[in-house]
């Protein structure tokens, strides 16, 4: 028995509609950056982290870019929560070449909590450049800038920012707690549970900070092993399973596009 029309549609239809959808979403982003309120441009970047957004991207990078204190002028973009959500969407973006815009984020910018963002950003679109860039800049005092550090180096499999992520899990507001344990959660406790250290009772949720008594039992299992080697040693496999999660993401968010569309019709 032949396909029925609707699925001969359906199959030959993805290809095109997948690009159609891509050319929305950069166009609507787009449109959205241009807002006079800071909410639509932050919805506006939050599109274009989760599509391909080039113009998009193009449009936030030369809004970080303009002004700051190197040139003596306020940045082209004044709400820190925006230019945080752009940093943020040029991180996922995967183009390396706005690192050097991620970089002078890091440098200029007077707010901590896109400081913070710009440091992970950089990690994820050069690593080498972000570890060039991480010698180069001494640490400061600041917690958003030591969580920001620890949650690069641990997104590269790097262990030794465990204990600013540690410590500020603890110690911070809430917003640097959750986002100290969120990446607790993605860098240390897989390298954990990887040999079998990870306490069995413990279940956390991504969203949620960790308890002052789980982060006090992680750091006590941290000291007793070489964090650095399980690090290298789980690398493969860690990267591996990256790519299935990242797959099935856009597998789950292909189907919810089709879904939207049939529903619509």
């Amino acid at each position: 028995m032949g396909l029925s029309a609707l699925s001969l549609v359906m199959i030959l239809g993805l290809p095109l509609g997948w690009m159609w959808s891509r050319g929305w979403a950069d166009r609507a982003a787009l449109a959205q950056l241009q807002s006079h309120d800071p909410a639509v441009r932050r919805q506006g970047a939050q599109l274009a982290a989760r599509a391909e957004a080039p113009a998009a991207w193009r449009c936030m990078a030369a809004l970080l870019s303009a002004g700051g204190a190197e040139s003596g002028s306020a940045p082209a973009e004044p709400d820190p929560g925006v230019r945080e959500a752009y940093v943020y969407a040029l991180g996922r973006s995967g183009v390396a070449g706005y690192f050097p815009v991620i970089a002078g984020v890091i440098r200029t910018d007077a707010h901590p909590y896109v400081r913070q963002t710009a440091w992970l950003a950089a990690a994820r679109l050069d690593p080498e450049r972000f570890r060039a860039l991480a010698a180069a800049l001494p640490p400061g005092d600041e917690p958003a800038d030591r969580i920001g550090r620890g949650a690069a180096w641990v997104e590269l499999g790097d262990p030794r920012g465990a204990p600013d992520l540690l410590r500020w899990a603890v110690e911070g507001d809430a917003q640097q707690r959750k986002t100290a344990s969120l990446a607790l959660s993605r860098g240390v406790a897989p390298l954990l549970e990887a040999v079998g250290r990870w306490p069995r009772s413990q279940r956390v949720a991504e969203e949620e900070p960790w308890s002052p008594e789980l982060v006090a039992e992680v750091a006590r299992r941290c000291a007793g092993l070489d964090l650095a080697a399980l690090a290298d040693d789980t690398r493969p496999h860690v990267r591996r399973a990256a790519l299935v999660r990242r797959n099935v993401s856009r597998l789950n968010a292909a189907r919810a596009r089709l879904t939207r569309l049939l529903w619509t019709q």
